[in-house]
């Protein structure tokens, strides 16, 4: 398995309470990456047995450094409409709360949609790309192969944002992935560049 779906392999217990722990693949400075945490959070209520629909927000908040080891997770449906479903989730370690979730579940109906951005053409194989050098010893960053690319915006442009030029960064979480561009903008300027890679676990 994919170490996120190891770190999210949540084991059910008395009703509405499951148990997990915290993935060596995932360590940070202090305790697991948050990440990590909050999907583990959301995973107690997506296998709940009463949930309903797909989850559209979630908002985590950390009451205590998460310790290495065992985590119990508690998730409660607070209130079913007919539509949306609101959830409240705990994580508790040696008997103290050391963070609590809420998350908004919905049947999604058929409506407008924006796009999402696709990979600019003519780019070389990802393989071709050298990898961005680890980030000291931190575990999670070397969990991924970043590689980047630079070059002028494709598309026509105005005069006043002829100088535009766009990085693109792409990730994935092993020499077999499928590359997948995760977002890309042009910049203001070409003296200021940016680029926006999603730290997502699955790319």
């Amino acid at each position: 398995m994919h170490p996120l779906d190891e770190a999210i392999d949540l084991h059910p217990g008395a009703p509405n309470e499951w148990t997990g722990a915290t993935h060596p693949a995932y360590a940070n400075m202090v305790g697991p990456f948050g990440g990590t945490t909050a999907a583990q959070l959301l995973q107690a209520a997506m296998l709940h047995p009463q949930r309903q629909g797909e989850p559209v927000a979630l908002t985590v908040n950390f009451a205590a450094p998460v310790a290495e080891g065992e985590i119990q997770f508690i998730a409660r449906a607070a209130r079913t409409n007919r539509s949306t479903q609101h959830w409240t989730i705990e994580a508790w370690q040696a008997g103290e709360a050391v963070a609590t979730a809420t998350a908004v579940f919905a049947l999604r109906r058929e409506t407008w949609s924006a796009g999402e951005a696709v990979m600019p053409s003519g780019l070389p194989a990802a393989a071709t790309l050298p990898s961005m050098p680890a980030l000291g010893p931190i575990r999670w960053p070397q969990s991924y192969d970043m590689r980047f690319i630079e070059g002028a915006f494709q598309r026509p442009l105005t005069s006043r944002s002829r100088t535009t030029r766009a990085r693109v960064c792409g990730c994935a979480t092993s020499p077999n992935d499928r590359w997948t561009l995760h977002r890309w903008r042009p910049c203001a300027t070409a003296s200021f560049r940016a680029f926006t890679c999603a730290a997502a676990a699955v790319c």
